[in-house]
């Protein structure tokens, strides 16, 4: 009797192992599955394919375009509307705070004083900071003159005060005209050096400050 209540209890443990066994594969098996879903989906989101870019390209003309200022100092460069499409799309980037972020107070002091470098978005909810940080004053007429060659380009949040370098342009590179597209979005046309030291490149970037995101355009 005893021998036989004991394989019974024997039967019913192997059993219960053989199903756990099996839950535990297919479980194992199905977050393999999902684990490899999400990776897929994570890797399409971080590289747009050629289609996404050509709408991305397109998005970004009507707004530049639809403002003529900037269309015409691109106009000045022969680049125009209808040859956009030779534009090149080089680079999306986010732009990520780094050892050059740090808070400003801005109060009217600081608008006042800066204010020939300083452009504000529609709304008022952003500065475009045309490098305030390599500016001093002439000690003889408390002029506002570069203390520094580097030039390089901010993006002031003014409810916070934090501010963010959106390009480093180095001694030779330029920004040759800027505008806000509207109320998150501005453009930088600028001048950079080429190989050639007689020539110079001519870059577009659109960065949306409500998204952090810049577009490199090279022509």
């Amino acid at each position: 009797m005893m021998n036989r209540r004991r394989t019974i209890y024997m039967g019913v443990a192997m059993s219960c192992l053989l199903i756990a066994g099996c839950k535990c594969n297919n479980n194992g098996k199905q977050g393999r599955e999902n684990a490899d879903s999400i990776a897929d989906s994570s890797n399409m989101a971080e590289v747009p394919d050629s289609f996404s870019m050509e709408a991305l390209k397109q998005k970004d003309s009507v707004s530049i375009f639809h403002n003529d200022t900037m269309a015409h100092e691109l106009g000045r460069l022969s680049i125009r509307k209808e040859t956009w499409a030779a534009a090149h799309l080089t680079d999306i980037d986010t732009v990520r705070e780094d050892s050059r972020t740090t808070t400003v107070a801005i109060d009217n002091a600081f608008l006042k004083k800066y204010a020939s470098i300083l452009k504000a978005s529609p709304n008022g909810n952003y500065l475009l900071d045309m490098g305030s940080d390599n500016k001093i004053d002439d000690p003889n007429t408390g002029a506002l003159v570069d203390g520094d060659p580097e030039n390089d380009v901010f993006i002031i949040d003014r409810q916070t005060g934090k501010r963010m370098a959106l390009l480093q342009l180095g001694i030779s590179g330029e920004v040759k005209h800027s505008h806000w597209l509207d109320d998150d979005k501005v453009a930088l046309l600028c001048s950079l050096p080429s190989r050639d030291p007689n020539k110079s490149e001519t870059y577009l970037y659109v960065y949306n400050a409500k998204d952090n995101v810049m577009k490199t355009y090279k022509f």
